[in-house]
């Protein structure tokens, strides 16, 4: 297991994990975690220079559902070797850069961990040899830029510039999961050396009508899984995350935008290249974007005034030459861009840390020290290697020189040339922008298809001769020139005055305009607004009154089951029945309160004995309005209740079963009972658990319980009470009426569906704590609905004194421990449900409570002790073993899903 492969994709997290525990001690901490990023780059290019043919490491098993096996690996072949060197290499300068740069801030371990961390998961993202395991890397990486780009986490600017980063990126992950989802669909597996076997036997060619066009099912897979690219490497439309990234440290701007995060789409493309190449329409989308983005980066770089800003424009730009290349079926081509750039991008992005570091934190180019090259010579000639290997696309170049050379500005008496820890990485990295070209083309042969062993397709194509190859750098040392002559005033000789006055003025105002205005507001701030109004109209509907939630249940009810099923005497039923027990437990509850009084009402309701300890719990312990949280608890839950007892009368008496057991009295259903009565049993045992999970719009009890309730008896609500609402739907909707069950497969899922949404767009609107995780809890479990209902078995398997987010902002620098408990527990709750919903409001939970500066006179807050941290760690590892680990449980739950589905098996539902 501890093989040469192993070692070199762990190693970052295992140093990372040592260093951050050994924090006390600054310099061994930075020592264990560079050195751990050392021997992985050394272990790197050991395997890339020794690597005869692919073959892959195994691991572990991962996990198993129907027979879909997925199992930890390490694929090792000449695509993942040669991002193994440059994301380590580039890494590596980056850790040793960065125990200079962030020499004098207090959280500068913490800062070299997020590094490693997220140097491994994007190591586990290249060496993957299936969908399932990259997906991890490519979520795990997500989450590293989360946290490093929000590393100043008391500056506002960057927990927004964190959030927005993190919640795009989730837009694209919900198309690439999709995209896997289509991948599997057309070839039953998602392991790349299956699909890829299949298709060279000349399979994945099927189709499916889309608006009447029959169209290759393929082409809408590799589309789906380039718009998850676009996300993750910054292309036109999901891009407007990348430049407010800069608010994080300039080392971390430098591993994400040369090296990691940005790359790991074009990764993505090459590696599916056996699949793009089954669809043309793929490929010219790809190639669109990559042409649009390569543009309109290139304008809005011009107007640009940060230093920072200018190169993360580049990169987009860059990266759009990449798709271009895959595009074009030059997939080889767009890896060999990506090996090079990495190198000289990560060279401009730390010479411009020390640029900024040298001009007291200025990163504006207008109003750094003048004439600063004569201070800082080094940097000046470094980021001149820098510049000149960036040539190739016009005008970057010319706009790193400003940064220099700007006599109208006054000098900064503190400038400085970095320390030797600073600059000897960029020396490295300037070696690397200038030879790795020609060794990479002429020694190894990476332009070539000998070199890459079938790892990805490459094509035949004619040499193009000398003069075209150096066309490009032609017109970067004439764009340099032009804009030089234009900088220095001599616009006679460079272009008239009219035309420099229009290409400047114009272009800043296409760029300054357009982009904000029609890329920023219609793509990501149309989403926003959207998603904010709807949330903001949707929570005005919990009033707070029991007839009023029981009038809107009501109503849902009523208006599904007519608008699904149509008029008859049977939805009548369904519909009056309901409406008078709600009108009735409306009434009684005030009545209750009104004349017999709590302690009257909690005995009357004692007889539910269940129900009974959550109760008192809510009504004697709670806070708030805690006597009517409990009595709406209590009648939703109760009434939910009595219907169940009717329920399994009802089927015992009509299912004449040989014993009590759940089997025998499925078989008596099916075989005594009519369908109709079947469906009848159907839809009064759904309700009762509907209000038990509960989903929309049997919900409207649970959130005042959560609030109302103290935080063990919230727990327990969590945990367990709403738990049992999914066991009695597997084991009396599912197990014993399976024909009902596929007949209403449909409409559970849309309900759920419905009900997911409704209730993320209500938590992103709430500003008390509680009441976000309730509205999730919600939201969850409509999740959970959705799956039971897929009917198949991969769908089965307070210390602050104030719940008020606003008065509990900055734990982080209060509560650490705690802190790190929620930010784990909201990332494992962003997985699911609906991704970017659910994404949006857990971040604005740790943006609200967490990060930040704490608000004036907030007092000062007791963190969590010891004992009560080991408990939630306990939780935490459990949490992290089920995800990464889930093997042991889904076999023991492999048997009794089995048994559950066998009737389901004889069935053919018209659903599916």
């Amino acid at each position: 297991m501890f093989s040469v492969e192993f070692l070199c994709v762990t190693l970052p997290l295992i140093g990372a994990i040592i260093g951050q525990a050994m924090g006390r001690s600054r310099l061994l901490s930075a020592g264990i975690i560079s050195s751990c990023v050392f021997c992985s780059a050394v272990l790197s290019w050991y395997l890339f220079l020794t690597l005869q043919q692919r073959y892959s490491v195994g691991v572990m098993p991962w996990f198993q559902i129907g027979d879909m096996a997925i199992a930890w690996s390490i694929c090792i072949d000449k695509l993942s070797a040669i991002m193994l060197v440059v994301v380590t290499t580039v890494s590596l300068m980056v850790h040793l850069y960065s125990i200079g740069y962030m020499s004098g801030d207090s959280g500068g371990i913490r800062f070299l961990a997020y590094l490693s961390v997220f140097t491994f998961f994007m190591m586990v993202l290249v060496t993957s040899g299936n969908f399932v395991q990259l997906f991890f890397g490519w979520e795990g990486v997500g989450l590293c830029s989360y946290l490093l780009i929000g590393f100043w986490f008391k500056k506002d600017a960057a927990n927004r510039s964190a959030m927005k980063a993190f919640v795009v990126n989730r837009v694209g992950d919900l198309f690439f999961l999709c995209g896997m989802l289509a991948i599997f669909y057309v070839f039953r597996s998602l392991s790349f050396d299956e699909i890829f076997e299949q298709i060279s036997n000349g399979e994945g060619f099927g189709t499916v009508s889309v608006l009447g066009y029959q169209t290759q099912i393929v082409s809408i897979a590799c589309i789906l899984l380039f718009l998850g690219c676009m996300g993750k490497s910054a292309q036109l439309g999901l891009h407007t995350w990348l430049p407010d990234a800069m608010e994080g440290p300039t080392p971390a701007s430098a591993l994400i935008h040369a090296a990691t995060m940005v790359t790991a789409g074009v990764f993505l493309i090459a590696r599916c290249s056996p699949i793009f190449e089954l669809s043309q329409a793929a490929l010219d989308v790809v190639l669109v974007i990559g042409l649009a983005t390569c543009l309109v980066a290139a304008l809005v770089a011009i107007v640009q005034e940060d230093i920072k800003k200018i190169i993360a424009y580049s990169t987009c730009s860059q990266l759009g030459y990449m798709f271009v290349a895959c595009g074009t079926a030059n997939y080889h081509l767009a890896i060999f861009h990506l090996a090079t750039h990495a190198l000289f991008k990560s060279l401009l992005f730390l010479a411009a840390g020390n640029v900024i570091h040298s001009n007291a934190g200025e990163q504006r180019i207008t109003h750094m020290s003048k004439n600063c090259w004569r201070d800082i010579p080094l940097t000046y000639a470094l980021m001149w290697i820098g510049s000149l290997s960036l040539m190739g696309v016009f005008p970057f170049a010319g706009l790193m020189l400003k940064v220099f050379h700007n006599p109208s500005t006054k000098r900064i008496s503190s400038i400085h040339e970095s320390s030797g820890i600073m600059l000897f990485p960029l020396l490295v990295l300037a070696v690397g922008a200038v030879v790795s070209g020609m060794l990479l083309k002429s020694f190894w042969g990476i332009t070539g298809s000998e070199f890459w062993g079938g790892s990805l397709k490459v094509h035949a194509h004619e040499d193009i001769g000398l003069l075209l190859s150096l066309l490009p750098a032609i017109l970067g040392v004439a764009g340099a020139l032009l804009y030089l002559a234009y900088h220095n005033r001599l616009r006679v000789i460079a272009f008239p005055d009219k035309l420099a006055r229009l290409v400047h003025t114009n272009s800043h105002d296409l760029s300054g305009r357009c982009r904000p205005k029609v890329i920023d507001y219609f793509l990501l701030g149309g989403i926003t607004e959207a998603v904010s109004t709807c949330a903001r109209y949707s929570v005005k509907v919990q009033s707070g009154r029991a007839f009023d939630y029981a009038l809107v249940m009501l109503s849902g009810v009523a208006t599904t089951l007519l608008v699904v099923y149509g008029f008859d005497t049977v939805i009548l039923l369904m519909i009056l029945i309901p409406a008078l027990g709600s009108c009735l437990a409306a009434f009684s509850r005030g009545a209750m309160s009104r004349a017999v009084g709590p302690a009257r009402g909690c005995h009357a309701g004692s007889v539910l004995s269940s129900l009974v300890p959550m109760f008192f719990m809510i009504g004697f312990w709670g806070h708030g309005d805690k006597v009517g949280a409990a009595f709406k608890f209590l009648i939703y839950t109760a009434t939910a209740s009595v219907g169940f007892l009717a329920a399994v009368a009802c089927i015992d008496a009509v299912a004449n079963a040989t014993s009590s057991s759940f089997d025998d009295t499925a078989v008596g259903l099916a075989t005594n009972v009519h369908f109709h009565w079947q469906v009848y049993f159907w839809i009064l045992c759904f309700i009762v658990f509907a209000v038990k999970l509960p989903v929309v719009p049997c919900h409207t009890w649970l959130p005042s319980a959560h609030v109302q309730a103290p935080t063990a008896g919230s727990v327990l609500l969590a945990g367990l009470l709403i738990k049992l609402g999914g066991y009695g739907l597997l084991r009396f909707c599912i197990q014993m009426l399976p024909t009902a069950s596929a007949h209403f497969a449909k409409f559970v899922i849309c309900l759920s569906a419905v009900s997911l949404i409704y209730a993320s767009l209500t938590a992103f609107a709430q500003r008390n704590m509680k009441m976000l995780v309730a509205y999730s809890s919600v939201a969850h479990m409509s999740f959970v609905a959705a799956g039971m209902f897929s009917l198949n078995e991969a769908g089965m398997l307070g210390r602050t004194g104030t719940m008020e987010m606003s008065e509990c902002s900055g734990l982080a620098s209060k509560m650490p421990r705690l802190s790190a408990m929620i930010v784990f527990f909201s990332m494992a709750s962003a997985g699911i449900p609906g991704m970017v919903l659910s994404a949006a409001y857990m971040l604005r939970l740790c943006k609200e409570v967490v990060w930040g500066s704490a608000p004036a006179g907030s007092g000062k807050f007791d963190d969590i002790n010891i004992g009560e941290f080991a408990i939630l760690a306990a939780l935490a590892i459990l949490v992290l073993v089920l995800g990464v680990f889930p093997a042991p449980l889904l076999t023991m739950l492999k048997p009794a899903v089995e048994h559950l589905l066998v009737p389901l098996h004889k069935l053919q539902p018209s659903w599916g």
